[in-house]
């Protein structure tokens, strides 16, 4: 029997629901194939590198930033044996996440009480309403340390950069704005006066709630139990165990509006940023099918951590609101313990010899520390490379290596729904998970002339990775291996397509 095939829904006419042209600069097409935020990655491994109780200060860049998940899995996972102190410098060119970060990082920093300073971050950076006491804390600790820098530069041009360094016993935080970002920063902290909480739950439900055919997409790789953990977060957008009241959120957070306008995108989920398969084995109570109350769980252990690293060693945290290729101008060279960037030549971004050729330099060379590392991502690299339409008998190997995973129904087989069914979008997405992505990355890094771009830059590929799987989102075992169908299961129920690669590079002199 021939098959019918359009794989990833690329030969289609028809726009998809979920298209959005912005994303920094990517395409329609790459929002079409599920650029979603990766799970959180300590890029320090500091027991796998350089060892537990190594002996020099660790500095730490994230070039092109997005949230603070990485930063606080990382720190939250340095081990109490190291006993230098952290250098962290986060930059990214959006402001609104620079801002909303800072503003994080006060609250852990300057807030003395450490339950409060964690579930104050937890909603604030994941939750759509807030509650009176988190306002009063952030009013109490942190509005007045904005408000000085506000006052003392309200002379000075628009443009002009200011620095301020808060120092919090053995910790500081330095952060670099504009004027006109300084005085923006207090509107992160002000609820608009139009934006009541009715308003606001209209607003966030307008565009969580608005297309069923991208929420039935999404839905259809959970269980039953997950869907309904889903639906309850997409009404009313508060990060809480199932069933938990919800009475005290009645503050709109605002650092999700935009005037009386939510500013998330609708196919923003709060697991995205979470590995599921970690997130399934979190212990949430009895309630053992609760997603978020497990989301939960995981979030505030580690924003916990975070908190206990930042208590019981020296720190220091500098913000910047640059484009990441700039870094190098500002920043000194043969510094960095690791460099993590993320956005990289196949989103439309600086090509690959260009991130070399710019961050390499900041990272230590191999005589400072042989562990030193820059961390890239491609996310639709093997997209660009897989040939369309894709071959039949490629198709053929990819979906038999499905049927001994899941079971596959003529309907599927056949396309029944068209290339936009539910049963067909489950079936390509299960294709991916088992497709040889190596091959087609190979095919990249040969087109991108990844040697060619190293060699020219003093840089060198890491074999093997010891920072994180080169595909840490693809299906590892083989169909005959107990617990196979499980983990296959879980892969398919992610925002992911087992297509993201990661590339670890070192300098060589």
């Amino acid at each position: 029997m021939k098959m019918t095939w359009q794989p990833e829904w690329a030969t289609s006419n028809r726009k998809p629901d979920f298209v959005d042209n912005d994303d920094g600069g990517a395409s329609n097409r790459g929002i079409q194939y599920g650029w979603a935020r990766m799970p959180a990655v300590d890029i320090l491994k500091l027991q796998a590198n350089e060892g537990e109780s190594y002996g020099k200060n660790l500095k730490l860049l994230f070039a092109a930033s997005g949230d603070l998940r990485n930063v606080i899995k990382t720190v939250g996972n340095i081990p109490a044996t190291y006993n230098g102190s952290i250098s962290v410098t986060v930059n990214d060119r959006d402001f609104n996440t620079v801002g909303r970060n800072a503003l994080v990082l006060l609250v852990a920093l300057a807030v003395p009480d450490d339950s409060a300073a964690v579930y104050c971050m937890l909603h604030l950076n994941h939750s759509s309403m807030n509650r009176q006491g988190d306002l009063d804390l952030l009013n109490t600790n942190v509005r007045p340390l904005i408000q000085d820098v506000v006052d003392k530069i309200a002379g000075k041009a628009a443009e002009t950069l200011q620095k301020k360094t808060w120092k919090f016993g053995a910790n500081e935080l330095c952060l670099t704005l504009s004027k006109t970002c300084w005085v923006a920063m207090l509107s992160l902290l002000e609820v608009p006066p139009a934006l009541t909480t009715k308003s606001a739950q209209r607003a966030y439900t307008d565009v969580t709630m608005a297309r069923k055919d991208s929420i039935e997409s999404q839905y259809m790789r959970h269980s039953p139990a997950h869907r309904v953990c889903k639906e309850q977060f997409r009404k009313d957008g508060i990060l809480l165990p199932f069933g938990n009241s919800r009475e005290a959120f009645t503050i709109p957070n605002p650092m999700f509006f935009q005037g009386v306008t939510w500013r998330m995108r609708d196919y923003a989920e709060d697991f995205e940023g979470w590995d599921l398969a970690e997130v399934l084995h979190l212990d949430s109570g009895l309630a053992t099918n609760d997603l978020y109350g497990k989301i939960f769980v995981g979030v505030k252990a580690a924003l916990t951590r975070f908190r206990g690293v930042l208590n019981s060693r020296a720190s220091a945290f500098a913000l910047t609101n640059l484009q990441a290729m700039s870094l190098s101008d500002s920043l000194p060279h043969n510094t960095f313990t690791r460099i993590e960037y993320c956005k990289v030549s196949d989103r439309g971004n600086p090509d690959t010899a260009k991130v070399l050729e710019r961050l390499g330099p900041l990272l230590q060379n191999p005589r400072a520390n042989a562990h030193a590392t820059l961390l890239t991502l491609f996310t639709c690299a093997v997209v660009q490379m897989s040939p369309e339409p894709f071959p039949d008998s490629e198709m053929k190997l990819e979906v038999a290596r499905v049927d001994k995973l899941m079971p596959l129904t003529i309907k599927m087989l056949t396309g029944d729904g068209g290339v936009w069914g539910v049963r067909m979008q489950l079936l390509t997405s299960a294709t991916l998970l088992v497709r040889d992505n190596e091959k087609y990355f190979s095919k990249y890094m040969q087109r991108h002339k990844f040697n060619r771009a190293a060699q020219a830059n003093g840089m060198a590929m890491k074999e093997p990775h010891t920072i994180i799987d080169k595909w840490p989102l693809r299906s590892k075992m083989s169909p005959d291996q107990e617990g196979a169908k499980e983990e296959f299961k879980t892969r398919l129920a992610s925002t992911y397509y087992g297509r993201e690669r990661y590339v670890e590079w070192q300098r060589t002199i």
